[in-house]
């Protein structure tokens, strides 16, 4: 393993693990108010050279976007703060002796025993690793599903799905074929509806004009376990999800369905079995499992594997560490007891908060800023020209919720570059069939 890393010259040391939503507009919040200053050193760590627009990646999946629509080069971010970018997986952090070890993405020394390990030192720590996907125990599920969490698994699922009409043309038995054409989704929170929506637009669209023959063998199951989908502290969603999917003609809802066990191609729901030719999972996140070394002892939400913060994003027991994110159990102002959701605009106010609060303690000013943040609403996608949103108190849906969904992303999306092609996308879909080229 190579020696720790030091910047030298009294320099402070602040290190970013992640480049998703908090982790980017922290070195964003960082840039804007620290800019010219010559006494810190800011570092990038981040398993892909990009930050990737997660709310839209269920599009990319269903060959409505291309990926270069969703992701942003991290090495076009204003270079002048960041001193220094690492595409490499973060594997542990010692909170006492304030280290990190990361492998790198690519092995530079072919000498190195330890492809590419490193270790590097800090004096501020942004910890933002994300989530990994929580299969509740389901036996079965990690080996038979695909998921839907980054770029790779859009292209398998897409090109899984191409690949499983092309197999069907080759088959005689109907009933073979309708089971290799059975698509069935496992969880009905937001991924799993948007999954469906889209998935059940391209069956009805483009796939139905170059299949026409096995078109009307193919159909979408959705399994959720709940009795109702999205929220079930929200009837009216639920409700006009579950209509909105219905009428597009080719999804089975299957509610207060829990999933016992998963095997090859085949769903188990108590004794009950749904056989098809692709299983998806949808049913939720935790909290990345990093490993932490740490003589003090912090908590961790037990259902979640977040990590508790104090309302000002700090780790309480080591006031230089700041979790985010997926990561951060960030208790909400008036509700102690309860956390803020892991939603973007959380995660983005979160990193614009531990800019400044760690700019503050730099400058030896105790004063933090309490992160504090009103939701500004919620919105899913369920295919064209539909979709559901609740925004600043008001309820939409249809085409008019849809038309919101599109600007308000497009608003948020990273560099012009990604926004302008997002665009035109869309606009071609309008017009054109969407692509149905694997990838």
């Amino acid at each position: 393993m190579s020696t720790i890393q030091e910047t030298g010259n009294g320099k402070k040391r602040i290190v970013i693990v992640g480049a998703g939503f908090a982790g980017i507009h922290t070195y964003m919040e960082l840039h804007r108010q620290m800019h010219g200053r010559k006494d810190i050193f800011i570092t990038l760590i981040n398993k892909n050279d990009y930050f990737l627009f997660v709310p839209m990646i269920h599009e990319v999946a269903m060959g409505n976007l291309l990926p270069g629509s969703i992701t942003q080069s991290l090495r076009v971010l204003p270079q002048c703060c960041l001193s220094d970018f690492i595409e490499g997986d973060v594997t542990s952090v010692d909170f006492d002796n304030q280290t990190i070890k990361y492998k790198q993405s690519h092995k530079v020394d072919v000498s190195d025993n330890d492809f590419g390990v490193r270790e590097l030192s800090y004096d501020y720590l942004v910890l933002a690793p994300g989530a990994k996907i929580n299969y509740f125990g389901v036996e079965g599920a990690e080996e038979n599903a695909l998921v839907l969490q980054d770029l790779n698994d859009a292209k398998k699922i897409k090109n899984h799905m191409l690949h499983r009409f092309e197999e069907a043309q080759t088959i005689e038995d109907e009933d073979k074929k309708k089971e290799i054409l059975t698509f069935i989704i496992i969880g009905g929170g937001a991924t799993g509806v948007e999954i469906c929506g889209e998935m059940a637009d391209v069956f009805n669209k483009e796939l139905k004009n170059v299949y026409p023959e096995l078109y009307p063998l193919s159909s979408v199951k959705l399994i959720h376990a709940g009795e109702m989908l999205i929220s079930p502290t929200v009837p009216w969603f639920a409700e006009r999800t579950k209509n909105i999917l219905e009428k597009k003609g080719k999804i089975e809802i299957m509610l207060n369905s829990r999933v016992s066990k998963i095997e090859k191609n085949t769903v188990w729901i108590g004794d009950k079995k749904v056989v098809g030719g692709t299983v998806v999972w949808a049913g939720g996140a935790l909290a990345s499992d990093l490993e932490v070394s740490a003589s003090k002892v912090f908590k961790r939400d037990e259902r979640s594997n977040r990590v508790v913060t104090n309302r000002f994003l700090q780790l309480p027991e080591y006031p230089n560490v700041f979790p985010l994110g997926d990561f951060a159990w960030v208790p909400e102002k008036d509700k102690p007891d309860s956390a803020y959701p892991t939603r973007a605009q959380f995660a983005t106010r979160e990193g614009f908060f531990a800019g400044r609060n760690i700019k503050r303690l730099i400058d030896g000013d105790t004063n933090l800023e309490e992160f504090v943040w009103q939701d500004q609403g919620f919105i899913v996608s369920l295919g064209k020209g539909g979709a559901l949103a609740s925004v600043f108190g008001l309820r939409l849906s249809g085409f008019i919720a849809w038309w919101f969904y599109r600007t308000a992303y497009l608003s948020k999306i990273l560099g012009t570059r990604a926004k302008i092609r997002t665009a035109l996308e869309w606009t071609l879909n309008l017009f054109l069939p969407r692509d149905l080229s694997e990838l």
